[in-house]
């Protein structure tokens, strides 16, 4: 798979999706500890040396080209949360993210998936579709395309 752009940032209105770096470690740790955040992605794995360790696994599968894990940063540099597009072959995607509580209700998760699907196709990979968890589904379906989970 070719690899993802080592300079990848993209800005809308408001925040921004850049790759993770290590001066987001303390910040991403918090962001793991979120109740919410750990229901849906984190379990485990919410200390410091956990989100530098998923920083470090971030930037193998994005030089890889496996994935792109992005974190979505207000203008001012504050972590709001992440998400990841991982490819399964030359035709398949999925996508996750999480925001931190006070960046939920924003619209922030509507455009940072619009975002990063629009920013890979410049590196000429296919759409990402998907399927969208029906408690989750609020969020995200109005304004993109997605189906739900089998029941």
């Amino acid at each position: 798979m070719p690899t993802f752009p080592t300079n990848l940032d993209l800005t809308t209105e408001g925040f921004r999706l850049r790759r993770l770096v290590p001066r987001d470690i303390a910040a991403l740790a918090r962001l793991r500890q979120d109740k919410e955040t750990r229901r849906w992605a984190y379990p485990a794995g919410s200390t410091e040396a956990d989100a530098e360790a998923a920083i470090a696994a971030a930037d193998q599968m994005w030089a890889s080209g496996e994935a792109a894990e992005c974190a979505i940063v207000s203008l001012d540099g504050t972590l709001l949360g992440t998400i990841a597009l991982k490819f399964y072959g030359p035709a398949r995607a999925s996508l996750a993210y999480n925001l931190a509580p006070e960046a939920r209700g924003h619209g922030i998760a509507t455009h940072a998936v619009t975002l990063i699907s629009v920013g890979v196709q410049d590196i000429r990979r296919p759409r990402p579709t998907g399927a969208v968890d029906p408690a989750r589904q609020r969020a995200v379906v109005p304004r993109g395309r997605a189906s739900r989970f089998p029941a």
